[in-house]
């Protein structure tokens, strides 16, 4: 049996974004420029986005505010990001319930515990490495769960530039990341 996503597509007429904008200062403490409004928006109505702005530009924003709309309390974002010290990071210092799936996480809490709180809801942001997102482990246990995909807003590729940059030996793994969109 087929389970309808629970996560609402957006018109853009039902978004407004001086709102959202409110909502980032209220909860975040940031205001948001209009193109992270924009780019926001575009998740909100089920759009696939690139975002091509530079380091410390305020890319991570982007894929936080959609989880601040109207009736988006309980959708989850999933991050893939190749930097375990900037997944920790994040997780450390977001406003909103978020956690790092990487292997310091795992040891403090276990596998089972963590995979269990991603599947209850524990957190909104879950940010994982591309090995982790493209696992068969991960796929059974937490991609394929219907608790977690129908909740799941979007999935974000974090600093995806890494593989033009360095080409794909960086980590061969981005390179699968396409099956994500399958699952």
């Amino acid at each position: 049996m087929a389970v309808l996503s629970k996560v609402k597509r957006y018109k853009e007429a039902e978004l407004d974004l001086d709102e959202l904008a409110r909502k980032a200062q209220l909860v975040l403490n940031r205001k948001p420029f209009l193109w992270q409004l924009e780019v926001a928006e575009a998740i909100l109505c089920g759009e696939d986005v690139i975002v091509d702005v530079g380091t410390g530009s305020g890319k991570t924003l982007c894929f936080t505010l959609p989880l601040l709309a109207d009736g988006a309390e309980d959708d989850i974002i999933l991050t893939v990001s190749p930097l375990t010290a900037l997944m920790i990071d994040q997780a450390n210092t977001s406003q909103l319930p978020t956690v790092a799936v990487c292997a310091e996480i795992i040891a403090k809490v276990g596998l089972e515990q963590l995979y269990k709180d991603i599947i209850c809801g524990r957190f909104r942001q879950v940010l994982v490495s591309p090995e982790v997102a493209t696992s068969s482990s991960f796929n059974t246990a937490i991609l394929q769960k219907a608790e977690f995909y129908s909740r799941l807003r979007a999935v974000c590729i974090d600093e995806a530039h890494c593989i033009s940059l360095w080409g794909g030996s960086f980590r061969p793994d981005y390179a699968d990341l396409g099956v994500l969109r399958g699952r």
